[in-house]
């Protein structure tokens, strides 16, 4: 199992930060939005991810939120094998010592993704997907099927006009659709929370490649529909077991992209526009 030493070492210095407590201090602030900071440990799982990926993946290029370089990402994926971390999506979450966050890692080889790690600290748990089998550190704990919840909904701050009343439109639908709206500043969390059945739908609007691509392969195995539209790193995404829900979300945002959007399917290789 190829990420299991990292699900260790990342579990790991979770529980050693909540022990210490030492590296809430924020590094820097990224865009002039205070929401979007980076803290000690965002540095120290960057650099974690990175040494891992360079010792076990070298012929993998390893990107990363706390790294990101467009054109890498374009030449990257042209040759089709990348390792892609979110170190820790949740961050001003972590510095105000809420707990919802997490870490993300995908494994992209010819353009397929083939291992995943999510890792969950407030739950101690892991998700490993490798091989085509999903592995946990702890049984999930899932709502009924039948009960009938919220939606998550995350987006990106810097939308355009248009985006806007996308985003009024796709409110419109959450409120019609489900029992309502709820965000607490961790995609992470949130797609955690869909596999547990807490949340009937996840919408993800212009969020970044790495807020939710190491879940596709874990939610599909859980039986869990996605329709996804990748562009440079931003990422278009609706996801749960209701079909009917994906497909009212799936045509607000194709009315906005005049492009249709794709289902995942782990056999197939990512449609990605770069």
């Amino acid at each position: 199992m190829k990420l299991l030493e990292l699900a260790a070492i990342v579990s790991r210095t979770f529980q050693e930060d909540s022990d210490l407590n030492s590296n809430k201090k924020i590094q820097k602030v990224k865009n002039s939005n205070s929401r979007d900071v980076v803290t000690g440990l965002d540095l120290l799982l960057h650099n974690l991810s990175k040494n891992y990926a360079k010792k076990y993946f070298s012929d993998h290029s390893f990107i990363s939120e706390e790294s990101f370089d467009k054109n890498n990402l374009k030449v990257s994926f042209s040759r089709g094998d990348m390792f892609i971390v979110d170190p820790l999506d949740g961050s001003h979450n972590y510095s105000i010592h809420s707990n919802d966050y997490g870490y993300m890692g995908c494994v992209i080889t010819d353009k397929k993704i083939s291992n995943s790690l999510i890792v969950i600290p407030k739950k101690s748990q892991y998700v490993i997907y490798d091989d085509e089998q999903v592995y946990l550190s702890h049984k999930l704990k899932q709502l009924s099927l039948s009960h009938i919840s919220n939606s998550y909904y995350a987006y990106n701050p810097m939308l355009s006009d248009e985006e806007r009343n996308v985003r009024s439109m796709l409110l419109n639908f959450i409120d019609d659709e489900t029992t309502g709206l709820v965000r607490y500043g961790s995609a992470c969390v949130g797609l955690y929370n869909l596999l547990t059945n807490h949340h009937s739908m996840f919408i993800g609007q212009k969020i970044r490649v790495w807020d939710a691509i190491a879940f596709f392969p874990i939610l599909q195995n859980y039986g869990v529909l996605i329709s996804y539209y990748l562009h440079e790193e931003n990422m278009y995404l609706i996801a749960s077991r209701n079909v009917d829900l994906v497909n009212g979300a799936k045509a607000i945002f194709e009315s906005m992209l005049n492009k249709k959007m794709s289902y995942y399917s782990v056999k197939n290789t990512l449609n990605w526009e770069l």
